[in-house]
């Protein structure tokens, strides 16, 4: 019961972080009519029921779609509806929004001058490509929130697939069976690695679709070798993620392979991101699997398969590594890692108020940290 009680409450995080990076790409649906309701009223002469009904119009719209989307999830799982989803809707915002080629105009010349007046967005979605077509605006503007979101996924799982439940002793029966460890990693990685798979083929379909149902202009269409392409650059990239907290975790244990995988995550896009305005950088990006496929843009019709064959050698090269190091290891067994201790009045050891400001610092500090890098996300978006 306690392993269950475990296993449940990790899938509701992980649900919860996945939901929230995909509500915040879509938070304009809701922020975009309140600032702009009186210029409505008076332009079309509306009452104050019909200005009512006005702001009401996106989350009726969401609960609607959730009745179709439960039975989405229902059938294709979580992350496969996610990020299915995920593409439909950019595709169709974009096909819907702007139908003719001088909005589409519009909209490249909108992306090229704030990229080049804004490092920071410069940075973190990339120089725009193609951004005049669906398949290009969506890899520019949405392109981040498809990698964390999948990044993530994996992250969470692969961490903790194997070490968790050595830790809590759920895994000693069946580890002592004839089966052998080996063959237990290797099972529970290929759960995860199917789930992967029906994902990417399920997001593949998605961009098709959301090319050949939403086209308004020329060059909308997203060829089938595009969504292919996108797809399978989307889930290796997600799968080195994930691989390297799968390598690290029987080592270090469920938590610090986490923030290692994480902390790469967000390092590689960051340093690939800046290169260009920061030389210093270049040599750095260089180690990243995001630098690596930097030229592999499918949805802007730039195509680099080469670049996916060292992703996905450091994928399996590291998954193998982990696959080992479970096998022979002991059971739960893992290492901590040494961190110089923080001075005496931060850990309390002066009286009352430096007890609690020791005890408040910690998540002062957190708070603070978070504020800011969630703050620098919405400015630059």
């Amino acid at each position: 019961m306690p392993d269950n009680n475990q296993n449940a409450r990790h899938e509701m995080w992980t649900a919860i972080v996945l939901l929230w990076l995909a509500g915040n790409a879509l938070r304009l649906t809701i922020l975009a009519v309140p600032p702009v309701i009186a210029m409505i009223r008076d332009e079309f002469a509306l009452s104050a029921t019909e200005v009512g009904l006005l702001s009401s119009i996106p989350p009726a719209l969401f609960a609607i779609a959730a009745l179709a989307g439960s039975l989405l999830v229902a059938r294709l799982g979580v992350r496969a509806a996610l990020v299915g989803g995920l593409m439909l809707v950019a595709g169709a915002g974009v096909g819907s929004v702007y139908k003719t080629a001088q909005s589409r105009h519009d909209l490249a010349k909108l992306a090229t001058d704030l990229t080049s007046q804004s490092p920071v967005l410069a940075g973190i979605t990339g120089n725009p490509v193609n951004v005049g077509t669906i398949g290009g605006y969506v890899n520019w503007k949405y392109g981040p929130v498809f990698v964390y979101v999948a990044c993530l996924w994996l992250i969470f799982v692969l961490s903790g697939t194997l070490a968790a439940e050595a830790r809590r002793g759920s895994l000693d029966m069946v580890a002592a069976s004839p089966f052998g460890r080996r063959r237990l990693a290797v099972e529970k990685l290929a759960a995860h690695l199917t789930v992967l798979a029906g994902a990417v083929a399920v997001l593949g379909l998605a961009t098709w679709v959301a090319g050949a149902a939403f086209a308004s202009v020329p060059g909308d269409r997203i060829p089938p070798e595009a969504a292919v392409g996108y797809a399978l650059w989307l889930g290796l990239v997600a799968l080195a993620s994930g691989s390297v907290a799968f390598a690290v975790a029987p080592f270090l244990g469920r938590g610090a392979a986490a923030w290692i995988a994480g902390f790469v995550l967000f390092a590689g896009w960051l340093l690939n991101g800046y290169q260009a305005v920061v030389p210093a950088l270049a040599g750095a990006a260089k180690l990243t699997w995001f630098s690596w496929t930097a030229k592999d843009v499918p949805l802007a019709g730039l195509y680099d398969w080469g670049s996916l064959l060292p992703v996905a050698v450091v994928s399996v090269v590291l998954l193998a590594i982990g696959v080992e190091a479970f096998a022979r290891r002991d059971l739960g067994a893992s290492s901590s890692i040494q961190t110089p201790s923080p001075p005496g009045a931060v850990l309390g050891l002066h009286g009352p108020v430096g007890r609690a400001f020791g005890e408040r610092l910690p998540t002062g500090l957190a708070w603070a940290l978070g504020l800011g890098i969630f703050g620098l996300l919405i400015a630059a978006a």
